[in-house]
């Protein structure tokens, strides 16, 4: 999968998880954001690897 789909997945993603703040507790969303934004940083780390 492409690096750049991964990141707009990332912006999808996050904005299901503000919609879903609004109806689910928010220390479930607080998890799902911790776990994408790790996620994120991960896929940022390879990319940079890759580069250099």
């Amino acid at each position: 999968m492409d690096i750049d789909r991964y990141f707009v997945a990332a912006r999808l993603a996050s904005r299901v998880i503000a919609a879903l703040g609004k109806i689910v507790p928010h220390s479930l969303t607080l998890n799902l954001r911790r776990f994408i934004a790790l996620k994120a940083l991960h896929i940022r780390h390879q990319k940079s690897d890759s580069v250099s």
